[in-house]
């Protein structure tokens, strides 16, 4: 189990049929021993990147690396897997020095746009130097603790608790998912969003592939296109790649069923096509 932390917390207010998971904050991402999903160790310079007060969904607390030796959690950050390291009993290495476990707490994963007087707040539920937000700043709401909402301004790295009014985003209207109207326009970017990241990693780690073993491997690439009433995406690449990138694929899944988590959308994956539509009433 996960033990060294600051504080343990439990979220409380019940939430009939909504996701529910775990979450690391880590505070000081330097303290911990962070892999990403290659199993490749980040530097000093790449976990600052990737800000403060970072909000890990624990994915699965007791895994191994690939040595089948090393122990390890798994995690997510923004749809992105991650392995944080464990120590020997059982603990997340450097949890101590600056993170705490939220446990059970609700997925929102929806965007709203900050009134007159939001800040994000660096400790729960606001305390600390609050980052006082511009109206209209766009935010998402990550998870919700104990009627406290945990948020990431979009497209930045500031994380924190989200104290004073919001509104739901005007862009954000709309009842029905058309791909590509800017009626609907946040809901459309995250999930292109999340799907180009997707191919991004492939044509990272299969060009490295490439130029490590002097082959030409073609490069697997989602391509999306409109489809009826939602969006078609069909895996392209070389024969069986869906079978190698079978684990991706069910992240990739996974991630947008939660950004639309809360819509009147689905998400199916088969026969290596993603198809995001209207769900049927």
């Amino acid at each position: 189990m996960l033990k060294h932390l600051l504080f343990v917390v439990v979220c409380t207010v019940p939430f009939s049929g909504a996701h529910a998971a775990d979450f690391l904050l880590v505070t000081n991402p330097q303290a911990v021993v962070l892999f990403n999903k290659y199993e490749t160790r980040l530097s000093s310079e790449q976990k600052s990147e990737l800000g403060t007060n970072l909000p890990f969904k624990i994915e699965k607390k007791e895994t191994t690396l690939g040595d089948g030796i090393t122990p390890a959690a798994r995690v997510s950050l923004n749809g992105t897997v991650y392995y944080l390291l464990r120590d020997n009993d059982g603990g997340i290495i450097g949890a101590r020095n600056g993170a705490s476990l939220y446990r059970n707490c609700h997925v929102a994963g929806k965007m709203v746009e900050a009134a007159s007087g939001a800040a994000l707040y660096p400790r729960y539920p606001s305390s600390g130097s609050p980052q006082k937000l511009s109206v209209g700043t766009e935010l998402k709401i990550i998870f919700t603790y104990s009627g406290m909402r945990f948020a990431k301004v979009s497209e930045e790295s500031a994380y924190g608790w989200l104290r004073g009014k919001t509104n739901k985003p005007a862009q954000a209207q709309a009842a029905t998912y058309q791909p590509g109207q800017t009626s609907d326009r946040f809901l459309t970017q995250r999930i292109m969003s999340r799907i180009e990241e997707a191919n991004k990693d492939y044509r990272l780690f299969f060009g490295h592939f490439n130029e490590f073993t002097g082959k030409d491997k073609t490069i697997p690439e989602w391509q999306c296109s409109p489809g009826g009433t939602g969006l078609r995406c069909v895996l392209e690449g070389p024969k069986g790649v869906e079978k190698y990138l079978k684990n991706s694929t069910a992240h990739l899944v996974q991630d947008l069923k939660e950004i639309a988590l809360g819509r009147s959308l689905e998400v199916r994956y088969e026969h290596s096509e993603l198809l995001i539509r209207k769900r049927e009433q």
